[in-house]
């Protein structure tokens, strides 16, 4: 599961998986969507496999940067071998 998704066309995050401490978070939610938007407006983001990728590592760059405890990059990065439900 990538933690950045294309739905119906559309980027978006696996809020629901990230930590619930991240998700209330106002100020981190907003510097992860703005990040993400000029990532995207700048590069633009074919629907390939290797482009979510890319944003989920940008994603966790993010966090970490600004969380910087230990193994959160680990368990952020573990989360892309969770296979949800169809």
């Amino acid at each position: 599961m990538n933690l950045v998704m294309l739905k119906e066309g559309k980027l978006d995050l696996a809020w629901t998986w990230f930590p619930w401490w991240l998700v209330v978070s106002p100020a981190m939610t907003r510097e992860v969507k703005q990040t993400l938007q000029d990532a995207i407006l700048l590069n633009g983001v074919p629907a390939r496999q290797e482009s979510l990728d890319a944003l989920d590592d940008m994603l966790i760059r993010i966090i970490t940067r600004r969380f910087a405890i230990p193994g959160l990059g680990d368990y952020l990065r573990a989360m892309k071998r969770v296979e949800p439900k169809a």
